[in-house]
């Protein structure tokens, strides 16, 4: 496997998250209705007004709050364990997961903890953000599974194993969970039977998050090639090379896939057969997921620079600038685009204009 000096702050923050103080990762955010749900980086799930920024709520989730240890740093230090995958909302119910390797389920009406997962003691860290889908929640896991809980209750319906670590975000459409693995693998598991219907293997780790789109399922790997396979056998379709890895999760658009790779590009490329119909130089890695708004798409730059893409004509403009690097998912409601930054301030974008509706902090 071929590691690039660009993409081992983004490996290596991972892996010893937290040595030599609070970490800096921010785990980007939700919104349902008029509401934006993140997790802070003292541990708490915070509800927020989307329209101006005002806080609403904040609840301490205990597995997530900072706590003082050893491990992969010299002697005791105070490590903060990170949230790296954004929170997702069903109904009245919020879930969480954390690097710690808990999820937790909170009741959003009365602000409590519904239900954790483990009830006792931790799973293997969790990367992805939670998928809810039918009431039931995956989540994949660092000890190489996804869990499937029932959302109400938090008991495991079922458990899907993988042959590494788990770190991407899954993917669920027509009854089907499919999941990259860091045994190089992407996997195909027919949820009702829960037995593995394929197994498709890349020449690299997959980190980033599949997407399932008109029969066909995308996954880019640390060989630097996103794969299209046929959802249902498994089998390759097309293969594109970038310059580097794989870590954002794509987004599909109107037959069109808009795929983000630390080689600074967005690559525009036909759902179908992968033919490049554009590219998007950034200048800096691309590690956040796009996020598409209308008939745009909006990416940003680890440097912090946001990008506005007209999938109608390919053109391309500059939408906004922060001051802090943003690693962090975009996530967008009614024309508004949110950028979460590594110094934990969270901004809310006009997607056309590019104009700051609000900026806070999220401590």
């Amino acid at each position: 496997m071929r590691y690039s000096l660009v993409a081992f702050p983004l490996l290596i923050g991972i892996l010893i998250a937290g040595c030599a103080g609070p970490s800096a990762v921010s785990s980007g955010g939700t919104v349902s209705g008029n509401t934006l749900y993140f997790v802070s980086s003292s541990g708490s799930l915070v509800a927020m007004d989307a329209s101006n920024g005002n806080r609403l709520w904040s609840l301490a989730l205990e597995g997530l709050q900072p706590r003082a240890t050893g491990g992969a740093c010299s002697g005791p230090v105070t490590v903060t364990p990170a949230v790296y995958g954004a929170p997702q909302v069903d109904g009245d119910r919020i879930y969480a997961a954390g690097y710690s390797g808990l999820l937790y389920a909170v009741n959003a009406t009365t602000r409590t903890v519904a239900w954790r997962y483990p009830r006792e003691g931790r799973v293997g860290s969790l990367v992805g953000s939670p998928v809810i889908v039918d009431g039931n929640v995956f989540i994949g896991s660092s000890d190489g599974k996804v869990y499937m809980l029932d959302g109400v209750m938090g008991e495991v319906l079922g458990e899907f194993s993988t042959g590494g670590k788990v770190w991407a975000t899954v993917a669920v459409a027509d009854g089907i969970l499919y999941v990259g693995s860091f045994d190089k693998k992407a996997y195909a598991f027919n949820i009702a039977t829960k037995e593995k219907m394929w197994e498709f293997e890349t020449g690299g780790a997959v980190a980033a998050s599949p997407v399932a789109y008109e029969g066909l399922v995308y996954a880019g790997s640390f060989d630097r090639d996103l794969y299209a396979v046929g959802a249902k056998d498994g089998m390759e379709k097309w293969r594109f090379s970038a310059g580097n890895w794989y870590w954002g999760r794509p987004v599909a658009h109107k037959g069109v896939v808009y795929v983000p790779s630390l080689d600074h590009n967005v690559y525009a490329l036909r759902a179908a057969s992968g033919e490049k119909l554009a590219e998007f130089d950034g200048g800096s890695p691309v590690s956040s997921s796009p996020v598409v708004v209308g008939d745009n798409v909006v990416f940003a730059t680890e440097k912090g620079t946001v990008y506005l893409i007209d999938t109608g004509t390919m053109g391309w403009r500059k939408l906004y600038q922060t001051v802090g690097h943003i690693r962090s998912p975009l996530f967008a409601r009614n024309g508004v685009v949110y950028v979460q930054t590594q110094d934990r301030n969270l901004h809310a974008v006009e997607a056309q204009s590019g104009n700051k509706l609000w900026a806070v902090q999220t401590n």
